[in-house]
């Protein structure tokens, strides 16, 4: 009787060890795929082999079945943008089965995320979209974000004073076009069919990513988007970043005697992550190149008050546009909380504000041969948005990732202008309180 005790005692460990061998090897048939930069799960990499024909597509969270592949010598890893891996059985044992591709040095954007309000290839997206790297900024020097824009080539930007820039997209302008800060749309009530200068309001330092969608982008955004669509990703908190980092960049024009100063800082440990961001730029007035320029934009005279009485006097300098200076103030801070291993909630605020900005082609328009305006400006053109959102990504049946986000948005514009000899001074104030709500929810489906 012991000795069958024994017995059966062995048969049991012998199949207690051949099952968690089993077992081991089974959960040991599935890869994951990473960027090495990121650290995040790469969609869609192909995993084959030269031995078999059949090949795999990692899913949304980087991972893909490799059962079939035991037998093989070697995988590859292939994705668009990314250096191709091969790796035998051994190598992926040794790396407990996660690999990391690196991104190619010499590639197109391969993520953009207006299309369809989540990160998404390139190449699944069917309209035409201009991705603005912010890696470029230190090389194109943009004054503003309008400047930012214009830069890439694509977009034309209407300016009639040196505080100004309305972007065109396909000859479309003003309310026909959609602006997008950090998933929030910056139109509102306020925007009008006219020029606009809301742009301006962005701090081009804050920007990690722009993007342009050349086409409507109403079924997305909404009926003000049938022009066509500018996201911005202004800089997030970094909660794997356990010290505290910044920038400050200082910058002088001698074309306008620019002052510009922007510094950001950011820090993060355990669960929480903060970033603070503030600029300050100042502008004087602009000197226009001596082989440029129409002669009619030419300051060939200024009105200049004194006692109440207006004065037209030569300007002895009619390449400096006397009445373009003006300053502003961008001012943000972001906060991140990790909620949970799958979820996470930020809080964003933005603040801007302007000096008087004066309408320089206003300002040099005559008749019969005098100056119309002593005074055209738009008054201080404030902007500040309150956002809460909240973001989960764990797959289930209905939804693969849910995000929600609330804001809260402020704007205030006035004009202000008063003709030559005219002691009445006009001016127009609007304030705008705008109140925002969206859940999407984003689901995959593949056959």
């Amino acid at each position: 009787m012991y000795a069958l005790v024994l017995m059966t005692s062995w048969k049991f460990s012998l199949l207690t060890s051949l099952f968690l061998i089993a077992w081991i090897r089974s959960e040991a048939q599935e890869v994951t795929v990473f960027d090495s930069e990121s650290q995040k799960p790469l969609l869609g990499v192909l995993v084959s082999s030269k031995e078999s024909k059949t090949t795999t597509l990692t899913n949304e969270g980087g991972k893909a079945s490799i059962a079939s592949y035991s037998s093989t010598k070697a995988l590859s890893f292939t994705l668009q943008g990314y250096q191709s891996q091969s790796l035998n059985w051994e190598q992926l044992q040794a790396a407990n089965f996660s690999v990391y591709l690196i991104p190619s040095p010499f590639t197109l954007a391969t993520t953009v995320i207006s299309a369809s309000r989540w990160n998404q290839n390139a190449q699944d997206v069917p309209g035409k979209i201009s991705q603005l790297d912010s890696k470029w900024l230190d090389f194109r020097n943009p004054a503003n974000t309008a400047d930012w824009l214009g830069s890439s080539g694509e977009i034309v930007v209407q300016k009639s004073q040196l505080g100004g820039g309305s972007p065109m997209i396909r000859g479309f302008s003003a309310n026909r076009l959609l602006y997008s800060i950090d998933g929030v749309r910056m139109n509102t009530a306020i925007f009008r069919s006219g020029n606009l200068q809301q742009v301006l309001s962005i701090d081009p330092f804050s920007l990690r990513n722009t993007e342009i969608l050349f086409g409507p982008g109403a079924v997305m955004y909404g009926s003000d988007a049938i022009g066509g669509v500018m996201v911005f990703q202004t800089l997030s908190p970094d909660l794997d970043s356990k010290k505290l980092k910044g920038n400050v960049v200082t910058r002088f024009s001698s074309a306008y005697s620019e002052q510009t100063l922007h510094g950001d800082f950011s820090y993060g440990k355990g669960k929480w992550a903060f970033l603070s961001s503030a600029s300050y730029f100042k502008f004087g007035d602009l000197t226009m190149g001596k082989n440029q320029g129409q002669p009619s934009y030419l300051r060939t005279s200024f009105i200049r008050t004194a006692n109440g009485v207006d004065q037209e006097v030569p300007n002895p300098q009619p390449r400096k546009q006397i009445g373009t200076g003006y300053h502003q103030v961008n001012l943000m801070q972001k906060i991140r909380l990790q909620t949970s291993k799958n979820s996470t909630l930020d809080y964003g605020f933005h603040y801007a504000t302007t000096s008087d900005i004066p309408r320089y082609d206003r300002l040099i328009e005559k008749r019969d041969g005098k100056l119309r305006f002593a005074r055209w400006d738009y008054g201080p053109q404030r902007w500040m948005l309150q956002q809460l959102s909240w973001n989960l990504n764990a797959p289930t049946r209905v939804w693969d990732q849910v995000k929600v986000i609330s804001a809260y948005q402020f704007f205030e514009e006035s004009r202000i202008d008063r003709r030559v000899g005219n002691t009445t001074e006009f001016r127009r104030t609007e304030k705008v309180h705008a109140y925002s709500l969206n859940v999407d929810v984003l689901k995959t489906f593949r056959s």
